[in-house]
């Protein structure tokens, strides 16, 4: 589940591969699906005629880079180079803070909690819609799903800005 702004939609995830990303999102009565796969991505643009198109490279590279859940599982196979850079306080919590920089390019700033290594904060910056945006990511309600540890509450958006998206993971 997603919340912004009063609204909430449901959304379905699959992630089959490294760089593969297949989405089911619906609100208001109304649904659509995305998929990306490396650089390239189809799905419904805003102002389109509502049926699956190729995606503007822009939003085909937002949805390949979300298709990369954790870009420091397999970060050297992947291309990415990860640097220390610090040790800071993250909602409390002392944190080491890691330098991704991405196969792309594209530099990402990761939070690791100091005693469990779970993933507290990630700041970014994206070009959205031709502007370069700074945004961050936080993550918590941590619960083991099959054998793995997952964030259920993320919560994200413009860095600095009180207007945030809430993601749930109720599943």
């Amino acid at each position: 589940k997603l919340a912004e702004a009063g609204a909430e939609t449901t959304e379905d995830l699959i992630r089959r591969a490294l760089d593969e990303l297949n989405g089911a999102y619906s609100a208001a009565g109304a649904s659509l699906y995305q998929q990306a796969q490396g650089a390239q991505g189809a799905g419904p643009e805003a102002g389109g005629t509502g049926q699956a198109e190729a995606l503007p490279a822009e939003a085909a590279k937002e949805l390949a880079d979300q298709a990369d859940i954790d870009p420091l599982v397999d970060y050297k196979a992947k291309g990415h180079q990860v640097e220390f850079v610090a040790k800071e306080k993250v909602e409390g919590s002392d944190a080491y803070k890691l330098k991704v920089t991405l196969k792309n390019g594209d530099i990402r700033y990761v939070y690791l909690d100091v005693d469990s290594v779970l993933e507290l904060k990630t700041d970014a910056k994206r070009t959205i819609r031709g502007s370069e945006v700074e945004t961050e990511s936080l993550s918590s309600d941590y619960k083991e799903v099959g054998g793995l540890i997952l964030p259920h509450t993320i919560v994200q958006g413009p860095k600095g800005s009180p207007q945030k998206q809430t993601i749930t993971i109720d599943k």
